[in-house]
């Protein structure tokens, strides 16, 4: 089940610093934290797990069975995170949200920042609880507190869950078409306000009455539209030489069937600095009523513009600064590569008050981060917190 990475992980053990034998335990480690029945589902038989594409796999299953060194080290990365917190209270509130696939690549995020200021010498507290719910972790520097939020913008196109959702329909569509004898093209759009946690079978109806209403009408250029829980679909034959479309906010696909699907988010906005305000609001409303919090964006999936231009972002806090009060440090970052071979942190950080979470003190995060030995939690087998 898992030759593949069994089988590179010691070609790179040099590379790495890291001794192969704990290679492999880091791997058991992290199988054992999943727990059995997990990787039965997500590793043992994809057939029966329901994978349709890549936009089903879930990102934990890609490394742990992966033979690529971004797959080796991603395996090595979240024992270490799950190593170094091991002994925090609400760390089984973290594993649970890893074994989700639309919550892995968040609680990744969530752990690589809260492993930062770890490093950086700073004690972590994961998710405290705040006035609005749960934040995504505390630190404590010098005695004082700051509560810190952490999102994010979604950068793999293949494993957003509106490219598995638009692959469902179109499944569905070639099925359903099928099945009532169109044999001609259709055009299928789907409108989307929110794809979070919603369940997929309203949708599939929609679109399933949606096609028997078309077969049974007797008018080939009618357009035929069904709502249902959270968007709507809209279903007529495709014109000739019609391609998917190919605007921004779409996702399209063509089947070797001639069908196709496109899906919409209606949240989406072409604007990236619109998309950053909107985050921001959202994401300090968790902060509401806080004592020196910090929002912490990754801002990858912004594109190289956004995240060079230091000048724009250090606007943009000043202008949500005047707004909002409970929040009083900005970071935009990015998890690139270091020369240390880890994800780690980089970007800007702005404080927006006296009391905010010190420059220095991020910078320190940042730089120590870049040269930090994130896998000698691995090396020596023991969490960086017990480490002297």
């Amino acid at each position: 089940m898992f030759d593949y990475w069994m089988n590179a992980a010691p070609t790179l053990a040099a590379r790495m610093g890291v001794d192969p034998n704990e290679m492999v335990r880091a791997h058991a480690f992290l199988c054992e934290t999943l727990g059995s029945d997990w990787i039965d589902t997500h590793c043992k038989n994809s057939k029966s797990s329901g994978v349709g594409s890549i936009a089903d796999v879930h990102p934990l299953t890609l490394a742990l069975k992966g033979a690529t060194e971004e797959c080796i080290r991603d395996v090595l990365r979240v024992a270490s995170y799950l190593r170094t917190f091991g002994g925090d209270a609400n760390i089984s509130d973290a594993i649970s949200s890893l074994r989700d696939a639309d919550k892995c690549e968040p609680t990744l995020f969530e752990l690589a920042v809260a492993w930062g200021f770890h490093n950086a010498g700073s004690s972590v507290t994961l998710f405290p609880a705040t006035a609005k719910g749960y934040a995504d972790c505390a630190v404590t520097i010098d005695g004082r507190e700051y509560v810190i939020e952490t999102s994010g913008f979604p950068s793999d196109s293949l494993r957003t869950r509106e490219i598995s959702f638009m692959e469902a329909m179109n499944r569905s569509l070639v099925t359903a078409s099928g099945k009532m004898g169109l044999s001609f093209p259709m055009l299928l759009e789907i409108d989307v306000d929110d794809l979070d946690g919603k369940d997929r079978t309203s949708a599939f109806f929609a679109v399933s009455e949606a096609i028997r209403t078309f077969a049974e009408g007797d008018d080939p250029t009618q357009t035929v539209e069904r709502t249902f829980e959270y968007g709507r679909a809209v279903l007529r034959r495709a014109e000739v030489g019609e391609n998917p479309p190919r605007d921004s906010s779409s996702c399209a696909m063509r089947t070797n069937f001639g069908h196709i699907t496109r899906v919409r988010n209606l949240d989406d906005d072409d604007d990236p600095y619109a998309r950053l305000r909107k985050k921001l609001q959202r994401e300090a409303k968790q902060l509401s009523g806080c004592k020196d919090g910090v929002i912490v964006l990754d801002i990858e999936a912004l594109g190289v513009g956004v995240i060079n231009d230091r000048g724009r972002l250090q606007e943009l806090a000043a202008e949500f600064a005047r707004i909002h009060r409970s929040t009083t440090g900005l970071a935009f970052t990015v998890l690139a590569y270091h020369m240390s071979g880890h994800r780690g942190l980089s970007g800007h950080y702005f404080p927006l008050a006296p009391t905010a979470l010190p420059e220095s003190f991020f910078q320190k995060v940042l730089s120590r981060d870049e040269g930090a030995g994130l896998f000698d939690a691995i090396a020596s087998n023991v969490g960086p917190q017990e480490q002297t």
